[in-house]
């Protein structure tokens, strides 16, 4: 073997290494039940991963290559106000519903993949969701829907 080669080998080991250590990380985090039903009655259930310390709601969904159909992550906030959403170095465009206190979505808007714009809610929200783009608008999901949160969040 000539060190090309070599040099090729060592290469595609280490990305296969990188990207088993990542898949291994993000399939190993805790998934829960969520429901959302809508205004017409139609109940919508999520796996979600739950994000409600500094370091989680910090990281949320970057660097995520994939985000199953069903699955989504839930932010848990301390307080109720204004939080707000970017969406730099998350390469998978999603949707994000903001929730108030009382688990109705007051908020729905679109953000696109590795997008530096700032995502504010309407209203204050004291949960947020997010989950692949078009989920919310292909399953009729709606400002005033409400939530049935999993019990850890």
């Amino acid at each position: 073997m000539n060190k090309n080669q070599i040099i090729i080998i060592i290469t595609i080991i280490i990305i296969i290494g990188v990207t088993s250590i990542s898949i291994l990380r993000n399939s190993s985090k805790e998934k829960f039940e969520l429901r959302i039903i809508s205004n017409q009655g139609e109940n919508v259930d999520l796996m979600v991963e739950i994000a409600d310390d500094s370091e989680e709601l910090q990281q949320g969904l970057m660097h995520r290559e994939t985000l199953g159909v069903y699955e989504g992550m839930l932010f848990v906030f301390q307080t109720s106000d204004y939080h707000s959403f970017w969406m730099e170095n998350t390469p998978i465009p999603l949707s994000i519903a903001f929730i108030n206190s009382n688990k109705t979505i007051v908020d729905i808007q679109d953000m696109e993949a590795y997008s530096r714009e700032v995502h504010l809610p309407q209203s204050p929200c004291l949960y947020a969701l997010e989950v692949n783009q078009g989920f919310f608008e292909n399953h009729g999901i709606m400002i005033g829907d409400n939530v049935i949160l999993p019990s850890q969040a």
